[in-house]
């Protein structure tokens, strides 16, 4: 997204915004962008806005089956993982949409509520394989050590 910052005059681009964005800042945006601008941002979208979000659920849903021992918890685990890819495309959807007709109101605030949500389910995602990753690298270190010490 970086690179697009010379496509659009400095200003962010809307997958940038953590907290969600407003109409305002939207239409500043598609006032800087010309065509190939927004064309740079739909092969983003589409190259790697769809690719790391399917290789992140793909380890994470591997990385969690291989660490979470009960089918439960390990369904609750996957859930954010899951989530995050369904609302990642189409957050990138929502946000292709803005810049092809005539700014909506409800439009933005969709595409607003998705990137939010996309941030959020990508953290808890996150956090959750590192939290499982500690928990059973302790787990480990405390039966290899009370083995060692039964010695």
């Amino acid at each position: 997204m970086g690179q697009l910052a010379d496509l659009s005059g400095g200003q962010p681009m809307p997958d940038q915004y953590v907290f969600g964005f407003s109409e305002e800042q939207i239409q500043t945006l598609r006032s800087v962008m010309n065509e190939d601008a927004v064309a740079q941002l739909n092969y983003v979208h589409r190259s790697v806005g769809l690719f790391f979000p399917l290789l992140f659920g793909f380890f994470s849903l591997l990385t969690l089956g291989q660490w979470v021992r009960t089918r439960s918890r390990r369904w609750l685990a996957w859930a954010a993982p899951m989530l995050f890819v369904v609302v990642d495309l189409w957050s990138n959807q929502a946000i292709d949409a803005l810049f092809v007709s005539d700014l909506d109101g409800a439009a933005v605030q969709l595409a607003s509520v998705l990137t939010i949500l996309r941030w959020d389910l990508l953290i808890i995602s996150a956090l959750t394989i590192v939290v499982v990753g500690l928990r059973r690298f302790i787990r480990t270190f405390r039966q290899k050590y009370a083995e060692a010490t039964q010695r």
